[in-house]
């Protein structure tokens, strides 16, 4: 036992000076450009939720997806570098849905990636919505991750990233990452593919290269799936965007019925990441 401890040690060492030059690396290139969009229809509403050092940029092919299924799409755009958790859902994303989701006839569905699933897991909490329907969190983390407990200790990264980052640990449980009690279905997507084998050693088990598939579940969650997927690529993915769709529909990531899936037509393509 011993001996694992020191390796372990080591590894982090190792990690740390690598994960500051990839740290300022993202930082420089991920400059926050893109802003909160709406796509009306005359379907249920779906709120899109970014993760942490992205922008709504990142799910609009998502967006574009869902649209074309006649889904009136709010794909949310919020400085996760600048704004702590309850700060972003509770007045920033609270505005966004009461300004854009004004019909009460309509259901309001929500598919978040990464970080965004702790914020509309707190938004959820403190705020009533009547017609509230279906959530899907794709790579959440819930129990935390054990790459932030890494990176939050090299000097400067909090600075860097935000309040946010102290809060995404798995060491020291908080309001944000106890596995509270849900009061809304919810269905989780997990990846298992990583293309960072450094931050893989940090993460135990399973993991996207940020987050392991253990920690994104919740105790309740209706429904759960892991694909073949890293972090960042599974929310440019045709079958991970397919299976939220039906599980917004239906209420599981399988339809009911295999006729289905030839009805509505295959998969939609791979595409690129987009900013």
């Amino acid at each position: 036992m011993r001996i694992k401890h020191i390796q372990m040690r080591k590894k982090k060492y190792l990690y740390i000076p690598i994960s500051i030059i990839i740290l300022i690396l993202t930082l420089s290139l991920g400059a926050h450009r893109a802003s909160t969009k709406f796509t009306p229809s005359k379907g249920d509403y779906v709120v899109l939720v970014h993760g942490l050092i992205r922008s709504s940029g990142s799910l609009d092919n998502l967006a574009k997806f869902l649209a074309d299924k006649g889904y009136s799409v709010l794909n949310f755009d919020y400085l996760s570098t600048k704004y702590d958790i309850t700060t972003i859902s509770r007045e920033y994303l609270k505005k966004a849905v009461f300004t854009y989701c004004t019909d009460p006839d309509r259901k309001i569905h929500f598919i978040t990636h990464s970080l965004g699933g702790i914020v509309v897991k707190d938004f959820l909490g403190s705020t009533e919505l009547p017609n509230l329907g279906r959530v899907v969190m794709l790579a959440p983390p819930n129990k935390g991750s054990e790459l932030a407990d890494v990176v939050k200790r090299i000097p400067g990264a909090e600075f860097l990233l935000g309040p946010n980052l102290d809060k995404l640990g798995a060491e020291e449980p908080n309001i944000f990452t106890a596995n509270t009690k849900i009061n809304f279905e919810v269905g989780i997507v997990a990846g298992n593919a990583s293309s960072n084998m450094l931050n893989s050693e940090i993460i135990p088990g399973d993991d996207d290269g940020k987050v392991s598939v253990e920690s994104t579940k919740l105790t309740g969650m209706k429904d759960f799936i892991v694909v073949p997927e890293t972090h960042n690529t599974m929310i440019n993915t045709g079958i991970v965007w397919q299976a939220a769709d039906n599980f917004i529909r239906y209420g599981a990531f399988s339809e009911a019925s295999s006729n289905q899936l030839t009805k509505n037509g295959s998969f939609a393509p791979k595409l690129p990441l987009s900013s």
